[in-house]
C-alpha cells in the first residue's frame, strides 16, 4: 500500500512529466525526465513493498503498468489525472481517532 505522501508525490512527478512534455522540444531531455521520473516512482513503490509483504506483486505490477501508461509524449493533463485516480485504490486509508484520542490531543483550556 502506498502512503498518501508517496501517492502525492507520485502525482507531482508525473505533472512535472507532463509539462515538460509539452514544453521541451529535446528528445534526450524529455527521456532524461522520463528516466528521472520512473526512479523515482520506482523507488517508492520499493519502499511501500517493503513496508507491506501481502500486496507486494500487486503495487509493483499496478506502477509498472502506471509508468509504461506514462511514457507517451502525447499525454494530457487530463488522461494523467485518469491513470492517479486508478493508483489512487493503492493509497492507505486514513484512520480516524477515536473519541478519547481527540479529547486527549484537544484538551479544554480553562480560563
Amino acid at each position: 500500500m502506498l502512503k498518501p505522501y508517496e501517492y502525492n508525490r507520485i502525482k507531482y512527478l508525473t505533472f512535472d512529466l507532463v509539462n515538460v512534455y509539452h514544453s521541451v522540444n529535446d528528445k534526450s531531455t524529455v527521456e532524461a525526465v522520463y528516466a528521472q521520473v520512473a526512479t523515482e516512482i520506482l523507488q517508492i513503490a520499493e519502499n511501500a513493498d517493503s513496508l507491506v509483504s501481502e500486496n507486494n506483486l500487486s503495487v509493483k505490477v499496478a506502477i509498472q503498468e502506471y509508468l509504461s501508461a506514462i511514457d507517451n509524449p502525447k499525454l494530457s493533463r487530463e488522461q494523467a489525472e485518469k491513470l492517479l485516480t486508478e493508483l489512487k485504490t493503492l493509497v492507505e486509508a486514513f484512520h480516524l481517532p477515536s473519541e478519547a484520542q481527540m479529547k486527549k490531543a484537544f484538551k479544554k483550556v480553562k480560563s
